[in-house]
């Protein structure tokens, strides 16, 4: 059996954070995993922009509760990556352009 590498998002492609989140989400849906792991997770899981996004709501850890840094981690991504745009509206705003 091939095993597949672990994706990381990197925040270059705006249409890759939805269906990095969400399998990201459901690879560990199964486990309970508390505020501290998700935040090593985040750490592990991404890549340039996006772990510099996630690196700057880890700086405030020592503020707040580690669940409070995962949200914000959470919030931030969301603010920075995610788009109201389905794929076929990215394709043809930049086919436009």
């Amino acid at each position: 059996m091939e095993s597949k590498a672990a994706e990381k998002y990197d925040g270059k492609d705006l249409m890759k954070y939805a269906p990095w989140k969400i399998a990201l989400k459901g690879e560990v849906a199964h486990l309970e995993i508390d505020s501290t792991q998700w935040l090593e997770l985040l750490k592990l899981r991404t890549d340039g922009l996006a772990r510099k996004v996630v690196d700057r709501a880890c700086l405030l850890q020592q503020e707040l509760t580690a669940e409070e840094s995962v949200q914000l981690a959470w919030d931030y991504l969301d603010q920075q990556f995610q788009t109201q745009k389905k794929p076929s509206q990215q394709i043809l705003s930049t086919l436009q352009c």
